[in-house]
């Protein structure tokens, strides 16, 4: 075998009698390049922006969220809040009330999710990075405070630096009242104290105020939405173990990644999607190996009847054009791996192709050796297929 790969690579480096066998061998080499380096470039900045957004959820979305499996809300329940505490790893958890209502601001207004919280829940979460205008305080005795969204925000057009400015809720009585009745409609005034910017989703959808203000507007004083757990990383496993195994009966749980399902297949779709199609295009300029290497075997017919006469064998013949045409995607896709490589190094560590108006100012990207790994093996075996044929037929030649 060490002898057939020798002349395959004497064979590739040499310099050939015919100028159109030595073309087409370049471009073969430039087709696995070129796909190579769009391949591992392209699926670091999927992977850069996946990791941007889950990285956003990830603050936004709890560890574990903990809900009632029938209706809206959760009834206090000491044994639910047991369990919680005995959690192993537990950072810390939060209830949270969630409802829809309209907000207002002067002539502008808007529906959104409410999402009541703790006065710490900012700080604890992390969320308080991603609060880019204002502050994340939600607390004051001047007034109750709001964080919007920037959609949300930019729709009631509101101004978190103005000590004026209000932002007043309407959310429907729970109490059965006619629609005459002007008590029908529950109302409370918010002071703007911050705008967040995370996913267009979250930040057309959501606004937060302190639970105790929420409580009080949806008349829910001893009800909440769900449970927000958070834990040490390191004992993920054992927590959602811990409480899948100890919830009372009437609760459900959901992990991050069933919280956000869609997300991540989307991601993920999206990722082999591109690779698939890149793939393909990568394909089509892997033929030309076998332009190439039929070419070669015609030129290097008194070389493979001299090994016949050496008493050479089908598959030692065939395993030199063989190497050879796997060679040709070898060099081509290793050059391409390390251009890509080092372009996603370069805006990694400088970020020199930058993004307007967006919450990251250069584009994300994020190398992973798997898919370093993926392509290598990929290009070698297009390399393989299309190298075959030519191989195989290279004996029979007179």
């Amino acid at each position: 075998m060490k002898y057939s790969f020798r002349i395959a690579l004497r064979y590739l480096f040499a310099r050939k009698s015919k100028n159109a066998v030595h073309f087409i061998s370049r471009i073969t080499g430039m087709g696995f390049l070129v796909g190579s380096f769009a391949l591992i470039v392209i699926m670091s900045t999927l992977n850069g922006f996946e990791s941007l957004i889950v990285n956003m959820y990830e603050n936004f979305d709890p560890d574990f969220k903990i809900e009632g499996m029938k209706g809206k809300t959760i009834e206090e329940h000491p044994g639910l809040f047991k369990v919680i505490e005995q959690t192993p790893g537990l950072l810390y958890f939060h209830p949270i009330i969630e409802e829809q209502a309209v907000l207002k601001h002067y002539d502008n207004q808007t529906a959104c999710y409410i999402k009541g919280v703790p006065e710490n829940y900012f700080e604890e979460t992390g969320l308080n990075a991603y609060v880019l205008e204002g502050s994340s305080y939600l607390g004051g005795k001047d007034g109750a405070r709001i964080i919007m969204g920037s959609g949300v925000d930019y729709k009631l057009k509101t101004s978190v630096h103005n000590p004026m400015s209000k932002v007043e809720m309407y959310t429907p009585s729970r109490e059965q009242l006619s629609v005459s009745d002007p008590n029908i409609l529950r109302t409370q005034s918010f002071i703007p104290s911050g705008v967040i910017y995370l996913d267009d989703q979250i930040n057309q959808k959501y606004a937060f105020i302190p639970i105790q203000q929420a409580a009080d507007l949806f008349q829910r004083p001893r009800q909440i939405s769900y449970l927000e757990v958070r834990v040490n990383p390191l004992k993920l496993s054992q927590a959602e173990n811990h409480i899948r195994n100890s919830l009372p009966p009437g609760f459900s749980v959901k992990n991050r990644m069933q919280q956000q399902e869609a997300l991540y297949r989307m991601f993920q779709s999206e990722k082999w999607v591109t690779f698939a199609l890149l793939t393909f295009v990568m394909l089509l300029a892997a033929f030309n190996v076998s332009g190439s290497l039929t070419m070669l075997v015609v030129e290097k017919k008194k070389d493979i009847f001299t090994f016949k006469t050496m008493g050479a064998t089908k598959p030692f013949i065939r395993r030199i054009f063989l190497y050879h045409g796997m060679m040709i995607a070898a060099l081509g896709g290793m050059i391409g791996l390390i251009l890509g490589v080092f372009l996603v190094w370069l805006q990694t560590s400088f970020g020199f192709i930058t993004m307007t108006g967006a919450i990251v100012e250069a584009y994300p990207v994020e190398l992973k050796f798997s898919d370093i790994v993926l392509i290598f093996c990929t290009t070698l075996g297009l390399g393989f297929l299309t190298s075959f044929l030519p191989a195989w037929n290279a004996f029979h030649i007179k």
